[in-house]
């Protein structure tokens, strides 16, 4: 997939070009329908299939003071949008300055200008432009006027509610990893890098790899059944998280020593085994884990993860 950082850095024009925008906040079902349309689309007008989205995320700068945690970084949603054969991403810069773009300059100057687009999907919900003014129905007005085709989609609804990535973060932030599973259609997984720790676990007979989120969010504190991803690579694991907010998770690999310091590791989240605990000592300890240890192996041993696991 081809990838291009900021709209400045656009360097040629895409025969029948068909787009969909928006910041794609965990690549959930509900954009998963919307990218694979596109794809499909392209493929039957013999076209260049696009998608367009944000770095940093948009809330970032116009509310940085919620500080909110986000499913995806940057990183891993190109990751994500590859894996559905999309040809090209556009990954806009997103500051001030681009926030006071207005809606119509937006599809003037982006839309059409520069990128020549022929067709574009989003959902009917979605908002454009400075102070979000623009909508599908202007979009669509637009398009007559300057010779594009839009097709607005209808939200996904799942129990009542319209799916969103904002349902999708309080159901991680609760532990309820399986309900956010069936939103995202995939087990939620975070990239992180493993960096140096405190050696305690490995003083108990459990060494970890401490692995430090990329700014994704962290599920609540607790113990974890997990698969562990890396260069092809995949192993069960059994990880610890004392504090969510810090963003380090400890991760025991099962039957595997080696040092995997500085790499960048994939950790898929499976179930949620129990919350916090604390001990009186290290024996203590060490039970607890080994008996986490145990049901997190058993859990795997059941998910569809485990024939592609490494002996």
């Amino acid at each position: 997939m081809e990838v291009i950082w900021g709209v400045e850095n656009i360097r040629r024009s895409y025969r029948g070009l068909v787009l969909t925008p928006g910041s794609f906040d965990g690549i959930h079902i509900g954009h998963q329908k919307v990218i694979r349309m596109v794809v499909e689309r392209a493929r039957r007008i013999k076209g260049t299939s696009m998608v367009l989205t944000f770095h940093p995320h948009p809330r970032r700068i116009l509310k940085p003071e919620n500080n909110l945690p986000f499913l995806t970084s940057t990183e891993h949603k190109l990751r994500l949008v590859e894996g559905f054969g999309v040809r090209t991403c556009l990954v806009v810069n997103f500051n001030k300055r681009f926030s006071r773009i207005s809606a119509r300059d937006f599809v003037i100057e982006i839309l059409c200008r520069q990128l020549k687009v022929k067709e574009v999907l989003a959902g009917s919900n979605y908002l454009f432009g400075r102070g979000r003014e623009g909508d599908m129905s202007f979009l669509k007005q637009m398009g007559k006027q300057y010779g594009f085709r839009v097709k607005p989609l209808r939200p996904l609804v799942r129990k009542g509610q319209v799916l969103s990535s904002t349902r999708i973060r309080q159901l991680i932030q609760e532990g309820l990893l399986s309900e956010a599973e069936q939103l995202l259609g995939r087990p939620y997984s975070i990239l992180g890098r493993v960096i140096r720790g405190k050696k305690v676990s490995r003083c108990i007979g459990y060494p970890t790899a401490n692995i430090k989120s990329g700014g994704e969010m962290v599920p609540p504190e607790g113990a974890y059944a997990a698969w562990v991803k890396w260069d092809g690579n995949i192993l069960p694991a059994v990880l610890g998280i004392v504090n969510a907010e810090e963003g380090v998770i400890e991760a025991h690999l099962f039957d595997f020593q080696k040092d995997l310091y500085g790499l960048q590791l994939e950790i898929i989240f499976i179930e949620r085994m129990r919350g916090r605990k604390f001990f009186s000592n290290r024996e203590e300890a060490r039970r607890q884990i080994e008996g986490d240890g145990r049901r997190a192996r058993e859990i795997l041993s059941r998910n569809p993860l485990y024939r592609d696991s490494i002996p």
